[in-house]
Parts: structure tokens; sequence; C-alpha cells
């Protein structure tokens, strides 16, 4: 049996001010829920991705992708069994969602496997390794079976692959920093879609990027200037730092009706947190417009749907 360490809240964006300068508001909570069952405990979730009533998301714990309604909080199934074998998932790391179909990304088995809603397999795909995948970002699948994700390779910041034929381009421009291992290792950014294009935020760096349908780059926004980003950044030049690690400001990211919202570290010298989530609009040009900011202190992942967040606090 597992321990209970966690749990999903349910909040409703009926906003109250509380600090003029952060643009702070608070959200109400209106449900919550510890449990898929009497004995099944939730735990270490990420890759939260809602859909009309359903939320989905990953139990690092099993392995496995869960779905629940969210109104009554009730399990609907497990998608994806975890092993070694060739239908089974040895490391899920991350999935997304296309119409009617997850696509689950499989780190320890390079691979990619198709599921439909109800959890069979629809096909599989191989990722080459030469692609050098950075497996811990949210990914983009399109039609006709080509794929785009951050890439470790100093060939661009993201890998455009095709699953049909294994083709490989890329694409976007890569940050620079002092050591090689740090270009490596601070280059993986969350990819989101837009109505016209893309989306692209590091968890590393304050930057947002638009990306046109022709994976051209239009515009890059610095988010800097926010003021609880600038305490993080500042505590994060005192910290000493070696050249394979680097400090974290941004732990997840959604698109919900031309709004982009983040999930921002917050650290001010008395502790880190994460419960405040930055929104942006996005267009005509992106523009910081608040932050929400939920009761309690860590929360893993999270998404928005029909002017609610539904979030995991770990």
């Amino acid at each position: 049996m597992y321990r209970v360490i966690g749990i999903i809240t349910l909040f409703l964006i009926l906003f109250s001010c509380s600090n003029r300068e952060d643009r702070v508001k608070k959200v109400a909570r209106i449900s919550s829920v510890s449990e898929l069952s009497d004995t099944l405990f939730l735990a270490k979730v990420k890759n939260m991705i809602s859909k009309e009533g359903d939320i989905f998301f990953i139990d690092k714990y099993r392995n496995r992708i869960v779905c629940m309604d969210v109104d009554g909080w009730k399990l609907k199934t497990f998608i994806g069994t975890s092993g070694e074998g060739p239908d089974e998932l040895c490391n899920l790391s991350q999935f997304t969602l296309k119409n009617d179909t997850l696509y689950a990304l499989d780190g320890g088995c390079g691979k990619l496997v198709a599921y439909d809603l109800q959890g069979n397999i629809c096909t599989k795909y191989p990722l080459p390794l030469e692609s050098r995948l950075m497996i811990g970002y949210h990914f983009l699948l399109s039609d006709g079976d080509k794929m785009d994700i951050s890439t470790s390779a100093d060939a661009g910041a993201f890998a455009h692959l095709d699953l049909s034929d294994g083709d490989v381009s890329f694409f976007g421009e890569r940050y620079r920093f002092e050591y090689t291992s740090q270009d490596k290792l601070r280059n993986g950014r969350y990819l989101l879609e837009t109505a016209d294009g893309y989306v692209a935020v590091s968890d590393n760096m304050p930057q947002i990027e638009k990306y046109d349908r022709q994976k051209n780059r239009v515009e890059v926004y610095d988010y800097s200037d926010i003021p609880m980003v600038k305490r993080t950044l500042l505590q994060w030049e005192r910290k000493v730092q070696d050249s394979n690690s680097y400090g974290i400001i941004c732990e997840d990211a959604c698109i919900y009706e031309d709004k982009l919202y983040l999930l921002l570290v917050s650290d001010n010298g008395n502790g880190m947190a994460m419960n405040r989530i930055a929104v942006f609009s996005l267009f005509p040009q992106i523009k910081w417009d608040e932050l929400l900011e939920m009761p309690g202190r860590m929360y893993s992942t999270f998404c928005v749907s029909h002017e609610r967040i539904i979030a995991f606090e770990s």
C-alpha cells in the first residue's frame, strides 16, 4: 500500500488581491482528493493534462498514466503497463494528448507508444538515439506522425522527427553558456501549441519564445522583471553552482484559451516554494498579467480548464 504523500486539488479562479507589487491573486479551493480508491493513494504525480471533464497524469510510482473524472474524483482507467516488454513502459517520462490519442514517451526503452483513451495500444515508434531527446519536457505530436521535442544536440533547440521514416531535422536557437556541459543541460524547454504556432518555455531561463507554424521564432519575452522571479534569480546567483547543475525557475507550463500559465519556483532566502502560477497573455504580443497563488507550498504539476486550476500538491 502506498503512503498518502500528495493531494490533487481543484481551484476556482475567483480572485482576491493580496499584493499589488507582485500582482498576486489568491484562488479559492473547491475540492480535493488524495487517493484513487481505498487502497490506491496518490504519490509523485507529474505531467497533468485536461480533456473535457477528465484529467490525465503520470503516477511515477506505478509508471502508468491515470485518467480521473474531475468533478467526482472517480478513477476511470489506467493507461500503459509498467515493465520491459515490447508492449510495456520501462520509464514513462512524459506524454501528450493529440485529439483522442495519448502518446507516451518511454525514455527507458527509447520508444513512443500511442494509446486510445481506453488504454489500447494503437501503434509504437522507435526513437532515434542520435536525436538526443530531452525527455523531461512537454513535447508535441502533429498529424502525419511528426514529433517536436527539446534536444541536447547542437544543431538546434528542438528536434523534429518524422516517426514514419525516422528522418530528423532541427529548429530553434540554443542558449549559449560558459560551459559546454551547461549548453547541453540548460537548453531543455517545454514546447506548447497555440492556435497559430508554438510557445517554448525554459525551465531555468526567464524567457518565453513564440514560433509560427513554419517554426520561425517571431518573439522573445523576458519575464525576469516579475518581482518574485527577480528575487529567485538573485538567490540562484548567490549560490555556488558547478558546471553540472543549475537552478529551476519554472516547474511546469500549460496553455488555455490563448493564455500561458507557468508554475514558478519562489526563493527569497527563506526556503523554496512552488505555489504561484504566472499568467501571460500571448496575443498580439506576450504580456504578463498576474500571479495566482494556491494554498500550500509545493506543487509539482497542474493544468487549467474551464476557469479552474487542477494541481498536485506534493
